[in-house]
């Protein structure tokens, strides 16, 4: 896996400063960093798109077990 090198915190530190035109797309931007899929819900806003992304990422690392994770 290419991130795993990095920790969790430091993956969601990378959009920190980002730009975007949906406070999802935030979040959304995050999928292919951790490997998650989730559907995209516009209007959820970026608190929630983040809480959805953390839960999706927590089931992730059930499953599987990253040195830095």
């Amino acid at each position: 896996y290419l991130f795993s090198q990095f920790d969790i915190d430091e993956r969601f530190s990378w959009v920190k400063s980002r730009q975007t035109t949906r406070g999802e797309d935030k979040a959304y931007s995050l999928f292919g960093i951790f490997d998650v899929q989730m559907l995209l819900l516009y209007g959820e806003g970026e608190v929630k798109a983040f809480l959805r992304l953390r839960e999706a990422i927590d089931r992730l690392l059930k499953g599987k077990s990253y040195p830095n994770d």
